[in-house]
């Protein structure tokens, strides 16, 4: 890759981290809030456990794309670091 590419792949990458940071940022208030009512203001603690319930599956299956490259580097024989050309 030369320079414009590296720079263009950077800055789409901090893009698209934002982006989803912003979007799961958004759906866990919206789990957690849900349980907030007009009588009891504050988050229940069904709404706390099922925020960290979703922030778990989400973190699992967000390692998955990473664990099967690793594999697949691995059986290669490649670095992990290598990258493609």
């Amino acid at each position: 890759m030369n320079g414009v590419q590296t720079g263009a792949a950077s800055g789409l990458n901090a893009n698209i981290r934002t982006i989803g940071g912003a979007i799961g940022s958004a759906v866990a208030a919206g789990i957690l809030s849900s349980g907030i009512t007009a009588t009891h203001p504050f988050p229940r603690d069904n709404g706390y456990t099922s925020t960290f319930w979703f922030l778990t599956v989400t973190a699992l299956l967000a390692s998955i794309p990473a664990a099967k490259r690793a594999r697949r580097l691995q059986a290669v024989g490649e670095p992990e670091h290598a990258t493609a050309s």
